[in-house]
């Protein structure tokens, strides 16, 4: 997260989040929450998995010992993350 001073009491952040779901994001001044705080915050996902094309010999067969090779191009398919 960082925060950056953009006027005498106006600020702008930014703070990463790497799971789908439902946020509870607090802001406080001076130790106190601002109105409406804590602010509910959904994070949706932008990218479609189908998008993802897969290619290579690593896919049907690979004998033991020898390399087999796997292309996964996810251009198409958005912002995301591999697991």
């Amino acid at each position: 997260m960082w925060l950056i001073h953009v006027l005498s009491d106006m600020h702008i952040t930014s703070y990463p989040l790497l799971l789908l779901g439902a946020y509870l994001l607090s802001v406080l001044w001076s130790g106190q929450h601002v109105p409406g705080s804590p602010f509910k915050v959904s994070v949706a996902s932008t990218s479609d998995a189908s998008r993802v094309v897969c290619s290579g010999d690593g896919l049907a067969s690979v004998v033991m010992g020898h390399e087999g090779s796997v292309l996964i191009d996810a251009r198409a398919a958005g912002p995301g993350l591999y697991f």
